[in-house]
């Protein structure tokens, strides 16, 4: 038959109490064992890359049979154990139910005849690694997986290859991370001397935007291990964790690491975070930030990377001329990250359970991070970017005509020596008035003009190099439900509110909405529009 077969090295196997049926049960070392086979969506992890429990479960699915074996040899105690698990939900023959997981075992070692333990006979271990070609010499953990989906048929090398050097770049880069793949079509030995010849070696065909996004990581991971200390920022000794409280410190301003970024095309810093559990006392940690100058017409590609995991759905500010790496391996803060991740570890979400559970103030952590990226290019590029606010001034005489407005200040302009005067129509009076105040804005009636409806639809962003704001927009930003923002309104009703959007009933010439709580340092972009119908109900 098919299979798939999976070999660690250099883990301690899985140890702990074999016996343990219940949590209760469990002492107070490493329990694998009993959190691998015993128990479903729990983990026993306190740090690592995983910690739902469920990435156990990739294994019985990616098998036709729902199956799969595991033989470890486990460090604390020198024994190999054998013992096999089925995962095909509760199900019935004839008039009697089955449970949903089926084992492969010892039975009958306790009161319950189905409480199955692991085989520790040695002729059957040793038959079940001649007929896999299992090669285990080591403490850790072999897993074999019969009859794999069709997802598995045919070449897989190049594809899990592929798989591999993109979440997994930055550890291989540093050599603390090995992966060789054998499979019918082929086989990669990917370790830290040997990526380029692997990337040189594979088929691209269909995945070369993939292949151009692995070259650039590999490039600044390298660079990341081998460049000199990161310039670390300033952080203001409170407990709260916003950029407006992160400064660059002096002799290494804001200016000066941007003539560095230019002049040597690369730009390290640290900075620094106070992650509060719920239990426990505040401890500083930190993340790390990596930028570097491309061609500029590569598309940004910035990699959030967590204990050498790519959080491969987190997304950094789009543009052209960027690649960056943020780095999480400090344990504190990367803890507090796992908990605001999903299961799959694919992105962090500041609204997480866990999160909210285990930290105070963790989502302004998660937000920090997430916004790191564009934060820092704002900084470093905004204080030399000039924009000509009047360059088509002649042909678009009312650029806010559309009711799109930024009201916090932008760079300055630059100006004209002389303009011909062109005849227009008078404009009509608008019958809203947007105005800036400190971190928000206020929308206000303007006195005797009508209004096209009585419903009010709002969008807030903020804004950014190279997009659509609102198209950038991510619940990290704010959220406008949250506590944190304050929705202040006057002769009118607040009707909804929720991510980056109001809407709100617009009563008498003295309404007035007051939305305030936007991070000081940040240029928030307003965008209104009346709403008529059935769409305003």
């Amino acid at each position: 038959m098919s299979f798939i077969a999976i070999e660690d090295s250099g883990t301690r196997g899985l140890c702990g109490n074999v016996r343990a049926a219940r949590q209760r049960e469990l002492g107070d070392g490493h329990e694998d064992f009993f959190y691998f086979f015993r128990n479903v969506g729990i983990s026993g992890k306190k740090s690592g890359r995983g910690s739902f429990g469920l990435g156990k479960a990739v294994y019985a699915a990616s098998s036709r049979i729902r199956a799969f074996f595991a033989l470890t040899r486990r460090a604390d105690d020198g024994s190999d154990l054998l013992m096999g698990q089925c995962a095909i939900g509760i199900h019935q023959i004839g008039d009697k139910q089955f449970d949903a997981y089926g084992y492969f075992g010892k039975f009958g070692a306790r009161d319950d005849p189905n409480f199955a333990l692991p085989l520790e006979d040695q002729e059957i271990i040793q038959e079940f690694q001649r007929s896999f070609g299992i090669q285990r010499v080591e403490p850790g953990t072999s897993l074999v997986i019969p009859w794999p989906v069709e997802d598995f048929d045919g070449d897989i090398a190049d594809e899990l290859a592929a798989s591999a050097l993109w979440n997994y770049v930055y550890p291989l880069v540093a050599g603390s991370l090995e992966i060789k793949i054998e499979a019918p079509g082929g086989s990669y030995a990917i370790a830290k001397a040997t990526i380029d010849d692997v990337i040189d070696r594979m088929n691209w065909i269909g995945r070369d935007a993939l292949r151009e996004k692995i070259v650039r990581l590999v490039a600044g991971s390298r660079r990341a291990l081998s460049g000199s200390e990161p310039v670390r920022l300033m952080r203001e000794d409170n407990l709260r964790a916003r950029w407006d409280e992160v400064a660059f410190p002096q002799g290494a301003s804001a200016d000066d690491c941007r003539r560095t970024l230019d002049q040597s095309g690369a730009m390290a810093l640290e900075v620094p975070v106070r992650v509060r559990p719920t239990a426990g006392e505040a401890v500083d940690s930190s993340f790390r930030v990596y930028l570097y100058k491309e061609r500029s017409g590569d598309p940004n590609l910035f990699a959030f990377i967590r204990e050498g995991l790519l959080v491969s759905d987190q997304r950094g500010p789009s543009g052209s001329g960027y690649t960056g790496l943020i780095v999480v391996d400090d344990e504190p803060l990367a803890n507090l990250l796992r908990d605001a991740e999903n299961p799959a570890h694919l992105k962090w979400h500041w609204n997480a359970e866990r999160l909210k559970s285990n930290y105070i103030g963790g989502a302004d952590r998660v937000k920090l991070v997430a916004s790191a990226p564009a934060e820092l290019l704002r900084r470093l590029l905004g204080s030399t970017a000039e924009v000509d606010v009047d360059l088509l001034a002649d042909l678009f005489p009312d650029p806010d005509a559309a009711g799109t407005t930024s009201v916090t200040g932008g760079p300055g302009k630059k100006g004209r020596a002389s303009r011909p005067t062109i005849e227009l129509p008078p404009s009509q009076p608008r019958p809203l008035r947007l105005a800036q105040i400190d971190r928000g804005f206020t929308i206000s009636r303007v006195p005797d003009v009508a209004t096209p409806a009585d419903i009010l639809h709002v969008d807030v962003a903020y804004d950014c190099f190279g997009a659509n704001p609102f198209k950038a927009y991510e619940p990290y930003d704010f959220d406008l439900a949250d506590k944190t923002i304050s929705c202040e309104i006057e002769h009118g009703q607040i009707l909804e509110r929720s991510g980056n959007s109001l809407r709100v009933r617009v009563d008498g010439e003295e309404f007035r909405l007051r939305v305030t709580g936007f991070e000081a340092n940040r240029d928030v972009v307003v965008k209104h529009r009346w709403v008529q119908g059935s769409e305003g109900r």
